[in-house]
């Protein structure tokens, strides 16, 4: 058994709303608030993937406005051609906007 507040604050003491019971009913909780929503939850994956990565944002930005091919910017950088490739079609280290209905529209 743990024990899980209603409110949403982690840090929240407060015997009104605290609840006890199993994981299953914290994560449905945490659910409702909408923590494991898809666009909250992929925009905390892209921005902790940035933050870890080896690539600055500039390096980022230098790759997509190369001027030569993407093989080249590679070299120049240092990284696989591939992730390159990749940054350059769209599908690798988007460039931060993130569009809520994007799934609707394709």
């Amino acid at each position: 058994m743990q024990v899980a507040c209603t409110c949403g604050n982690k840090l929240c003491v407060s015997e009104v709303c605290s609840l006890v019971g199993s994981s299953r009913t914290r994560a449905r909780l945490a659910s409702e608030r909408g923590a494991f929503s898809g666009a909250a939850k992929a925009t905390r994956i892209a921005l902790t993937k940035a933050a870890k990565s080896r690539f600055s944002a500039q390096t980022i930005e230098m790759v997509r406005n190369y001027p030569g091919t993407a093989k080249a910017a590679a070299k120049e950088v240092g990284m696989s051609a591939s992730h390159a490739k990749a940054i350059r079609r769209g599908e690798s280290r988007t460039a931060g906007v993130f569009n809520p209905f994007a799934g609707l529209l394709s």
